[in-house]
C-alpha cells in the first residue's frame, strides 16, 4: 500500500497541493512542501496571513535572537533603482539546501534597513512586496557565481548587503519573489520545432526557475525563421517555458527540460543545469504548430445589473490534464473577455467587487454528467457567458463561477408516485407552485419512523414537512387526467443520504436504470430490503437480498425516482453513479492501470463521503508523468494530478480539507491528516491495516526528522520524513481525542471560526501549544530522532568538497543510509543504534563511484580491510573528518562483441571485487567499448543486459572463451599498469535478439498448480539463462536468446531455498542430475512444459 507519505520515503516524489500559485498562509520556508500551480502569486487575506505567520515566527524567536547566543546577525539596506531607500518591505530569508536555517523576516526602516538573527545553516533572501517585481542582492560571497541569492551562516556575521529592488514588468498584487545577485551568464541555444521537424518561427522562450514564479525573470528570446532560440542565463537550474503571443495575449505552449521533453506542468527536477558553461543543441518538438494548438475561449461577462463586468479579472484554471495551468485577461468594457490556451478542459474564475457569485450560463456547448468545465475542443469555445450576482464587496472576490446544474425529468402519472426532490435545500411550497397539479406530497421522517405531509402556501394545516432536502423521496399525488413532466435541478449532492435503522424513503441520482444488485451490496451488511412502488399496479415490489427471485431482476433504480430502504444500522450511503469523475490519462499509462482508475476514484469518493459526510464531486482526474512529484491537489482548479495510482486517496483527502474550508492551516494538520485518513482508507479497503503502516513506516520514517514540531517552523528532516512526523502528529491527537472521526470533526467546524487555532482548541479542548508538549512526549517514547553522524569531507588539500556522497553500512543487515556533502563538505546521516561503515562515493575519471571508506589515519582509506566501524549508541556523533587522499588511477578496457564480431551497446560490466580495492562499473558505448577507473586489486567482470523483460545477469568474462553465462569467472588483476584488450564475445546480441520463450508450468502430485517455485534455466552452453517464479496458476515464461538448458527448481523454506530437482522430458521430474533433460530453443518459443512434482517430494520440502 503507498499513499504520499509511503512515495515520498521510497523516493517517489513529493505530494502536496496549491492554491492559486502560494499555498495559503504559508511563508516561503514551507514552499518546499508543494508543487506550485502556474498563476498569480498571493493577494488579499492571503497576503495577511502570510506575513502574519512570518512575524510570528520572528516574535517566536525574538528571546534568542536578542542574546545573540550561538545566532549570526545579517543586515543591511534596500533602494529602489535610483539608490533610495525604500520603507515598509518586508524582506526575509528562509531555510534553503542540505541544511536549512530557520525563517525570519522584518520590515524595513524609513531608511531602508534591515537587521536579522539568524541560527547556522542556510539560507535564501526574498521579499513580499505589492510594488516590486525584481530584488538583486549584492555583497554576498558567491564563489559559484550562482543566480540565486542563497548563503551559509555558520562562523560569522553578514554585513553591508544591498538590495536594489525594480519593476521590470507590471506586478499584479502582493507576492513573495525570490532575490538574485549579479553574476556571469551563459549561453543555452537549440531550436523549436513542429511535428515534422520544421522548424517554428515567433515562438517566446523564457528560462525559469524550478520553483515557479517567485523565482525572478530572466531574459527571453523569440524563435527565428530556423527555429532558432538563443539565452543568456546564469548558474543554476532552470526550465524552458515557451509560448506564444496571439493578438497580444500569451498562449502558454508547455516547459521544457534537461533532456528536451515538454511537459505541460513545470517538472520539479530534470532542470537544465548551467554550470560554468553554456548548454548548446537543446531542441524541442512541439506535438503542432502553435497556431493549431492555442484554442479562442471567448465570452461575455455581465454584473448584477445586467451590465457589463468592465475591469473584472476572468481566468481560465486547467483541469484534467491541463491541471495547474492558468489564463487570465481583464475583462473590456463591452463585458468580452478572450483568452489563448490549450484545448482541454477549464474551471473558470472571476477577481471582482460587483458581487459575490458567478454563474456560467452558457458554455458555449453541450455538457455532460462528466464534464466538470468548460471544453475548449478544436475549434475552441466561444459564446461563454459569465454573470456576477449578489452584493456588491468592498473588496476584490475570487469567485469560481458554476457551470449549468444537470437537469432530471420525471413523468408523474394522476394518482400516487414515489419521486427524489434532486435540487438544492427548498420550502416545500416550492414543490407546489412547479407542479400544479400536485395535491398532496409526503415526506418520511427516518429518524421518528413516520409520515410528514407537506402543504401548498397559505395553508392552514402545514401537516410537519416544511422544508424539501436533496435526496429526499417524496410521496405525490398528482391530480388530473394526464401525466406531468417534472424538471429540476439534479445536485449531486442529492446521492449523499444519512440514512436510519428502520425504513428509509429516498431518491435515487445514481446511474439511471441501474440494476438493484449492482446498487444495493455498497449497502454493506446494514441493507436488508427494498421496496418500489409500481406506478398503475398500485403495489410494491419487494427486493430482499438474501432471497433471491424474479422480482429482484425486475428491480430497477431510475434517476429522479425514490423508492423505501431498511437498514439494521444507521449509515451514510453514497449511491453508486452519483459522481462520474472526469479522469484523463497519459499516453505512457498501462491499459490495465487506465481501466483500474475508475473504480479505484469511486471507492475513494465513496469512502471519504460516507465518512464525512461531505462530497467533493467535482473534482478531475489525470494520471501521467510529472518528474519529481508523486502527487498533488491543485485548488482552486480542483484538480488532482498523480504519476501513481495510489496517491489519489491522499489528494482526494487534501480535496475534502479545502471543501471544508482550509485556511492557513499548518501543513503538519493538512498533510498529516491526509497521511492519515489515505492510510485509513486503505486498511478500510483491505490493503493494509493503519497499525502496520504506523510501526513500518511512519514511526521509522519520524525518527529522522530533527527540531519540535510547530506551526511556526518547519522541522529539518527530508520531505518523507517530515509527512511521517505530520502523521505522527495527527494520529496522536485523534487518540488523545478518543474519536477515530476526530479530525473530520475538526474540518467540519473549520469555517465556522476566524482562525485554525481556535477551530483546533473548540474541536479537541485543548491549545495547540499544550498539543505540542504532549505530542513531544509521546515522540520521545514511540518515535525518538535517530543519532546522527556528522562530519566534513575534505579534498587532500583541506578544502571542503561538496557532491560526495558517504553511506553508512550496517554491519547488522540494517538498510543502508547515504547523504551528500554539502557546499561547506558537510554531511549528516541519521542512524539507529549499531555498527557502521561509512563508504565514500566520489567523482573518478570514469565518473561516479565507490572510491574507498572511511578510517586510516587521515580519515580515509582505499582498502576495505582498514575501513573504522562507527559505533552508534543513541547520541550524535561529531566531529568525523574525512580527507581524500591523492589517488593514482588505473584502467580496465576492453570491448564485447557479438557473435559476428559486431559491437554490442549498453552491456553493463560490474568489476566485481575479489580483493581488498572496491569496483566499478561502466556501461558499452556505441562501439562496444569498455573503461573501468580502478585502484588496483582484483575483480571478476560480471555482465548484465536488458532483455525485454527486464535488467538481468548474463554472465561473466572468462580469459580462456571471453565469456561464460555461469559464474566461473576469471579474476582480472590491476596492479601498477592497466589492463587493456580485453574482449568479451557474446553468443548473441541482446538489443537485436531474436528472443525466445520458454513457457510452462509446475503442478503438484494432484495437478494442482504450485505458486512461488523458482526454475532457474541452467545453461549447457554459451547462452545465459534466467530465471523466473510460478504464478498462482503455477505457470512460468522466460525469455532466452537461444541455446539448452536444464530447468532446476527451488522451493523456499524457513531454513532458506533449497533444491527439489529437475525438469525430465518423459517423467516430468526428477531428484537426479544425470537424468536431467536439456530443453533446447534452436529458433522459436518452446511452451507446453508440465513439471509434475511428487507427494514425497512435497512432503520432504514441507519438512
Amino acid at each position: 500500500m503507498y499513499h504520499c507519505e509511503r512515495l515520498l520515503v521510497a523516493g517517489g516524489g513529493g505530494c502536496g497541493y496549491g492554491v492559486g500559485g502560494v499555498s495559503r498562509g504559508w511563508h516561503p520556508a514551507l514552499m518546499g512542501l508543494v508543487r506550485w500551480p502556474r498563476g498569480a502569486g498571493v493577494t488579499g487575506s492571503l497576503v495577511v496571513a502570510a506575513l502574519v505567520l512570518g512575524v510570528a515566527s520572528s516574535l517566536a524567536t525574538a528571546a534568542a535572537q536578542e542574546s545573540g547566543e550561538g545566532r549570526y546577525r545579517i543586515e543591511g539596506v534596500v533602494v529602489d533603482g535610483s539608490g533610495n531607500p525604500v520603507e515598509g518591505l518586508w524582506i526575509s530569508a528562509y531555510g534553503h539546501g542540505q541544511t536549512p536555517g530557520e525563517y525570519a523576516g522584518q520590515w524595513t526602516g524609513t531608511d531602508g534597513m534591515f537587521r536579522l538573527q539568524l541560527e547556522a545553516g542556510g539560507y535564501r533572501m526574498a521579499m513580499h512586496s505589492d510594488g516590486y517585481g525584481q530584488c538583486t542582492v549584492s555583497g554576498l560571497k558567491n564563489p559559484d557565481d550562482q543566480w540565486q541569492a542563497v548563503f551559509e551562516l555558520d562562523r560569522e556575521d553578514l554585513e553591508g548587503l544591498r538590495v536594489v529592488v525594480t519593476s521590470s514588468a507590471p506586478v499584479e498584487g502582493s507576492a513573495w519573489t525570490f532575490c538574485h545577485v549579479d553574476a556571469p551568464t551563459f549561453q543555452v541555444q537549440g531550436a523549436v520545432l513542429g511535428p515534422s521537424d520544421e522548424p517554428l518561427e515567433g515562438v517566446r522562450v523564457r528560462a525559469v526557475g524550478m520553483w515557479g514564479r517567485s523565482d525572478p525573470d530572466l531574459p527571453g528570446s523569440v524563435t527565428t525563421a530556423n527555429g532558432v532560440y538563443e539565452l543568456e542565463v546564469p548558474n543554476g537550474s532552470f526550465l524552458l517555458e515557451l509560448s506564444r503571443v496571439i493578438g497580444g495575449l500569451t498562449c502558454g505552449l508547455g516547459y521544457v527540460d534537461a533532456n528536451g521533453d515538454r511537459w505541460l506542468r513545470r517538472p520539479a527536477s530534470r532542470g537544465i543545469a548551467v554550470d560554468g558553461a553554456g548548454v548548446r543543441g537543446l531542441d524541442v518538438k512541439l506535438p503542432g504548430r502553435p497556431s493549431d494548438l492555442c484554442k479562442r475561449i471567448q465570452g461575455v461577462a455581465s454584473g448584477p445589473d445586467g451590465g457589463p463586468l468592465t475591469g473584472a479579472r476572468v481566468e481560465a484554471l486547467g483541469r484534467g490534464a491541463l491541471a495547474n495551468w492558468s489564463l487570465a485577461q481583464v475583462v473590456a468594457d463591452d463585458g468580452s473577455f478572450t483568452l489563448y490556451g490549450l484545448g482541454g478542459i477549464y474551471g473558470l474564475r472571476v477577481t471582482t467587487t460587483a458581487g459575490s457569485v458567478c454563474k456560467v450560463t452558457d458554455v458555449g456547448s453541450s455538457r455532460s454528467r462528466a464534464v466538470a468545465g468548460v471544453v475548449v475542443g478544436s475549434a475552441g469555445a466561444t459564446g461563454i457567458r459569465l454573470v456576477v450576482s449578489g452584493e456588491p464587496r468592498r473588496s476584490q472576490q475570487r469567485l469560481m463561477c458554476q457551470l449549468p446544474p444537470e437537469m432530471v425529468t420525471t413523468q408523474l402519472k394522476p394518482g400516487w408516485n414515489l419521486a427524489a426532490w434532486t435540487g438544492a435545500e427548498a420550502k416545500v411550497e416550492v414543490i407546489f407552485e412547479t407542479i400544479p397539479q400536485l395535491q398532496l406530497v409526503y415526506a418520511w421522517d427516518a429518524t421518528e419512523q413516520r409520515f410528514l405531509r407537506g402543504a401548498p402556501a397559505g395553508s392552514t394545516d402545514p401537516g410537519g414537512l416544511t422544508t424539501l432536502s436533496p435526496g429526499m423521496g417524496l410521496w405525490l399525488q398528482v391530480g388530473g387526467t394526464e401525466p406531468v413532466s417534472w424538471t429540476r435541478d439534479l445536485l449531486a449532492e442529492s446521492g449523499l443520504l444519512s440514512l436510519q435503522e428502520g425504513w428509509n424513503l429516498v431518491g435515487w441520482v445514481g446511474h439511471d436504470g441501474a440494476e438493484a444488485e449492482d446498487s444495493f451490496p455498497s449497502l454493506g451488511q446494514e441493507f436488508d430490503a427494498a421496496a418500489d412502488w409500481v406506478e398503475g399496479a398500485d403495489r410494491f415490489l419487494i427486493y430482499h437480498p438474501d432471497a433471491p427471485s424474479p422480482a429482484n431482476r425486475l428491480f430497477r433504480l431510475n434517476r429522479g425516482g425514490a423508492f423505501w430502504l431498511h437498514l439494521s444500522t444507521a449509515r451514510r450511503w453514497l449511491q453508486p453513479g452519483t459522481v462520474t469523475p472526469w479522469i484523463e490519462t497519459a499516453s505512457e499509462v498501462p491499459e490495465e492501470t487506465r481501466l483500474a482508475l475508475p473504480p479505484l476514484v469511486n471507492s475513494v469518493v465513496a469512502y471519504f463521503s460516507e465518512r464525512s459526510g461531505y462530497l467533493v464531486d467535482d473534482v478531475t482526474y489525470y494520471m501521467g508523468s510529472w518528474p519529481g512529484v508523486g502527487g498533488v491537489y491543485i485548488h482552486p482548479g480542483r484538480a488532482v494530478v498523480v504519476t501513481r495510482p495510489e496517491a489519489i486517496a491522499h489528494e482526494y483527502a487534501h480535496a475534502l480539507q479545502w471543501e471544508l474550508g482550509v485556511d492557513g492551516d499548518p501543513p503538519w494538520i493538512t498533510e498529516g491528516v491526509a497521511n492519515r485518513w489515505s492510510a485509513q482508507y486503505y486498511e478500510a479497503t483491505g490493503d493494509r491495516m493503519h497499525e502496520t503502516h504506523l510501526r513500518e513506516v511512519t514511526r521509522p520514517g519520524a525518527r529522522m526528522t530533527y527540531g519540535v514540531l510547530d506551526h511556526r517552523s518547519l522541522p529539518t528532516g527530508s520531505a518523507g520524513s517530515n509527512q511521517s512526523l505530520f502523521h505522527l502528529a495527527a494520529n496522536w491527537l485523534a487518540t488523545l481525542a478518543g474519536d477515530q472521526d476526530a479530525w473530520f470533526r475538526y474540518f467540519g467546524k473549520r469555517s465556522s471560526f476566524g482562525s485554525w487555532q481556535d477551530a483546533f482548541e473548540g474541536a479537541f479542548g485543548i491549545s495547540v501549544d499544550n498539543f505540542y508538549k504532549s505530542f513531544e512526549a509521546h515522540r520521545s517514547e514511540v518515535a525518538p530522532p535517530l543519532a546522527r553522524i556528522r562530519g566534513t569531507v575534505l579534498d587532500p588539500h583541506g578544502q571542503p568538497v561538496p557532491g560526495v556522497h558517504v553511506r553508512a553500512h550496517s554491519q547488522e543487515k540494517q538498510p543502508s543510509t547515504g547523504a551528500d556533502t554539502h557546499r561547506d563538505g558537510t554531511f549528516t546521516l541519521p542512524l539507529g543504534d549499531g555498527s557502521f561503515k561509512l563508504a565514500i562515493h566520489a567523482d573518478t575519471p570514469g565518473g561516479r563511484h565507490h572510491i574507498g571508506w572511511f578510517g586510516g589515519a587521515g580519515g580515509f582509506t582505499p582498502l576495505r580491510s582498514q575501513a573504522q566501524v562507527i559505533e552508534v549508541g543513541g547520541e550524535d556523533i561529531t566531529g568525523v573528518t574525512i580527507q581524500l587522499e591523492e589517488l593514482r588511477w588505473h584502467w580496465i578496457e576492453g570491448v564485447v562483441v557479438g557473435p559476428s564480431g559486431q559491437p554490442v551497446e549498453g552491456v553493463n560490466i560490474d568489476a566485481y571485487p575479489t580483493g581488498d580495492y572496491e569496483g566499478p562499473y561502466d556501461i558499452t558505448g556505441a562501439d562496444g567499448s569498455f573503461r573501468i577507473p580502478v585502484l588496483g586489486g582484483s575483480f571478476e567482470l560480471h555482465l548484465y543486459f536488458d532483455a525485454p523483460d527486464g535488467r538481468r545477469r548474463a554472465g561473466s568474462y572468462s580469459s580462456d572463451i571471453g565469456f561464460s553465462p555461469l559464474f566461473e569467472a576469471d579474476e582480472v588483476e590491476v596492479r601498477d599498469e592497466d589492463i587493456t584488450e580485453i574482449t568479451i564475445r557474446l553468443p548473441a546480441d541482446p538489443s537485436t535478439g531474436p528472443w525466445y520463450r520458454i513457457e510452462g508450468v509446475v503442478l503438484g502430485p494432484d495437478g494442482e498448480p504450485l505458486e512461488g517455485m523458482f526454475i532457474d534455466a541452467y545453461p549447457i552452453g554459451e547462452h545465459p539463462g534466467p530465471s523466473d517464479v510460478t504464478d498462482a496458476n503455477g505457470s512460468f515464461s522466460m525469455l532466452v536468446l537461444g541455446g539448452t538448458f536444464e530447468l532446476h527448481l527451488y522451493a523456499d523454506t524457513p531454513d532458506g531455498r533449497i533444491r527439489l530437482g529437475y525438469y525430465h522430458e518423459d517423467e516430468g521430474f526428477t531428484t537426479h542430475r544425470h537424468q536431467a533433460g536439456g530443453v533446447e530453443v534452436p529458433d522459436g518459443d518452446v511452451a507446453g512444459i508440465t513439471i509434475s512434482i511428487p507427494a514425497e517430494v512435497i512432503a520432504s520440502w514441507l519438512r
